[in-house]
């Protein structure tokens, strides 16, 4: 049976396969109407977000027991293709950049609200054309988690695939995102991995440490995350506030609910900012200057070595854990990298 951990890890890889997807297409190229009638891509992706909205907010509701909320449109609109033409009228004069941006911070809530949830939920999994669906249930409520990458995958990736061809854009398999912009993903995902074993850990196992590491478990993983929003302030002049101080020693929850946000302001900053581009810090009359893909290596070198301090403590504790190497992002995202497998080939006669 599905739990909560697995579904929120699941959840979260699929909208990090879904940046990437749209990652790979030019911003400007987003408004250019045609795709699905008179849609943009920007038009799909504000009208997916204003459903998935309506999703968090009944969510949260169910879980505090409070009454059905608000839509997000005029609630004297019923049938569906109203709702639709309400919400491509919402957005149709907005830029692309501030509806991926609203749709970021949607997410962020979604996954708060999901990671809020009992850890004892009941997920139901119900199978329908050879897919598995899950659903959440909150006393007589159930709620389709992944509402959003179903609807994006059957109703609207062929429509955006297919006029992406129509226009010239070359297929997006034989365009790979800058090598930089993929191990920052990997990073993300493999933080994801290391935090959803760790919440399973019980208060003693969390408190662990090990010669040589930079200490127990549970502070490793405060340190992490704290760094990452660290480095994007440090490039953006803009710090990311958790609803915690850092000096408190917040609990694993908490961390790892605020990760998700971090993980999606750090891949935004390294798709935008120029590796070129100079960070300038001022201290006590100091300064220092250097060009951001240096933070971005560190991101990644900080990462890495902090995961494998972790992982060394669960070793010694027995604790099973899942490849989280760069073979272990291959095989999870086997699509990505066009990763086939079989037999030994014959030799040719």
């Amino acid at each position: 049976m599905m739990n909560k951990a697995e579904l929120l890890r699941g959840l979260q890889e699929e909208y990090q396969n879904w940046r990437a997807f749209l990652g790979q297409i030019d911003t400007a190229r987003m408004d250019q109407p045609g795709v699905a009638s008179v849609w943009s891509i920007k038009d799909i992706v504000a009208h997916l977000m204003g459903w998935q909205r309506k999703l968090t907010d009944r969510l949260r509701a169910a879980q505090h027991g409070e009454p059905e909320p608000p839509t997000p449109w005029p609630a004297h609109l019923q049938a569906e293709h109203d709702i639709n033409a309400w919400l491509y009228e919402a957005n149709r004069s907005r830029s692309a950049r501030e509806v991926l941006d609203e749709c970021q911070q949607v997410f962020q809530q979604f996954f708060a609200t999901l990671d809020a949830l009992p850890e004892d939920i009941q997920i139901d999994t119900e199978h329908h054309r050879g897919r598995d669906f899950y659903l959440v249930r909150l006393d007589d409520q159930r709620f389709l988690a992944g509402e959003f990458f179903d609807h994006f995958h059957d109703d609207h990736e062929p429509d955006i695939r297919a006029w992406l061809a129509r226009v010239g854009e070359q297929n997006l398999e034989h365009q790979p995102e800058p090598t930089l912009v993929e191990l920052i993903r990997y990073n993300n995902w493999a933080n994801v991995r290391i935090l959803a074993i760790c919440q399973k850990l019980t208060a003693d196992q969390l408190a662990t440490a090990a010669p040589g590491t930079y200490g127990t478990i549970h502070r490793t993983l405060g340190h992490m995350i704290h760094a990452e929003a660290d480095y994007i302030g440090r490039i953006t002049s803009q710090r990311l506030q958790p609803p915690f101080n850092w000096e408190d020693g917040p609990a694993l929850a908490d961390i790892a609910a605020f990760a998700p946000r971090v993980a999606d302001a750090l891949l935004d900053v390294v798709q935008r900012t120029p590796p070129n581009q100079i960070v300038r810090e001022e201290e006590n009359g100091l300064f220092i200057e250097y060009e951001a893909r240096h933070l971005f290596m560190q991101a990644i070198n900080h990462g890495i070595e902090h995961r494998t301090n972790i992982t060394t403590i669960l070793a010694s504790l027995g604790v099973a854990l899942p490849e989280m190497d760069g073979w272990g992002y291959l095989f999870a995202h086997p699509d990505r990298f066009k990763l086939q497998e079989g037999g030994t080939r014959a030799p040719s006669t």
